[in-house]
Formats: structure tokens, C-alpha cells, sequence
């Protein structure tokens, strides 16, 4: 689950933020266009992430890989 304060750091000078709830969060980069789609099932443990992603709005998304938070606040990405 994403808690208010993550979603409140999102860097908006970088990113529209055009979805933040509690499992799903959609994010538009405002220099390249690409769209990134994060979704935290909490399953198979909690704190981990799917990251979609695509080029284009009218694209369909393609699965870049997983994440699961760090201690360290941020997110440590694997695989894809």
C-alpha cells in the first residue's frame, strides 16, 4: 500500500501525477511523455511493486520489471 506521505514526495517539477491511490499509482513524465503505471498488490509480500510502462498514451502498457521498497525510503528495482 501507498502511504500519503510516499505519494506526497513524488516530484512533481519531474512527474503529472495522474493516479495516486492506495495500491495504484500512475505518474507521466513531463520530459519525455512516458507513462509509468505502479501497482502494489502487497503480494507475494508487502511493499512490493509492478511497474508498467509505455510510450504513448494510446500504447499499451508492457511490464519494466518490479520493485520493493528499501529502508531507506526509496525502491530498489529488479528484473524485467
Amino acid at each position: 500500500m501507498f502511504r500519503a506521505e510516499e505519494i506526497g514526495r513524488l516530484d512533481r517539477s519531474y512527474f503529472n501525477i495522474i493516479l495516486a491511490e492506495e495500491y495504484d499509482v500512475t505518474l507521466q513524465s513531463k520530459n519525455t511523455g512516458h507513462i509509468w503505471y505502479i501497482h502494489n498488490p502487497e503480494y507475494p509480500g508487502e511493499g512490493e511493486c509492478i511497474i508498467f510502462h509505455k510510450h504513448r498514451a494510446s500504447q499499451p502498457d508492457h511490464q519494466h520489471g518490479r520493485a520493493q521498497e528499501s529502508g531507506a525510503g526509496g525502491t530498489e528495482h529488479y528484473g524485467a
